[in-house]
């Protein structure tokens, strides 16, 4: 394994890092950070593959695959709480960027809802622009403003 130890021939069927055998979290989505029990940790996560109807709440087909695998993961370990926070780039006028962001992290909450996810475990948030992570300046800027992040904390 990565830290050099024998792995007996035990695999890491969904990638997260924890071999099977020891996993008593599987199905975490590649790429959050997990314990050495194969569970995830508190932490905040954005994912850049979760896109909307410009000016709109309406998620993009594409969104879908990325949320599945979220809610998937949320669904094998039933002791995370989620707050789910919407971001947008500063175009427009603020009061409909706040209301837009707040509509965004609601669509994202209720597609895990229809997914299996507990409603009581995940609060959505809008922020609005008020929290940029880029300049708004240039449209690499603006994209990367435009986002849905996950605060995964333990219950």
């Amino acid at each position: 394994d990565a830290r050099g130890c024998t792995t007996g021939g035990a695999t890491d069927s969904d990638g997260d890092g924890g071999l099977d055998p020891v996993d008593a979290c599987p199905g975490t989505t590649v790429g959050l950070v997990v314990d050495a029990t194969g569970c995830l940790v508190e932490q905040t996560v954005t994912l850049r593959s979760i896109n909307f109807q410009t000016s709109s709440a309406l998620l993009l087909p594409t969104s879908r695959i990325a949320l599945d695998e979220v809610a998937r993961a949320l669904k094998n370990q039933s002791n995370l709480k989620v707050e789910i926070s919407g971001h947008t780039d500063d175009v427009g006028n603020d009061g409909f960027n706040l209301t837009l962001s707040q509509q965004r992290a609601e669509a994202v909450r209720q597609y895990l809802i229809g997914k299996g996810v507990p409603a009581e475990r995940m609060v959505a948030v809008g922020m609005g622009e008020t929290q940029p992570v880029a300049g708004n300046d240039s449209e690499e800027g603006r994209v990367a403003n435009r986002r849905v992040e996950f605060k995964v904390s333990i219950q």
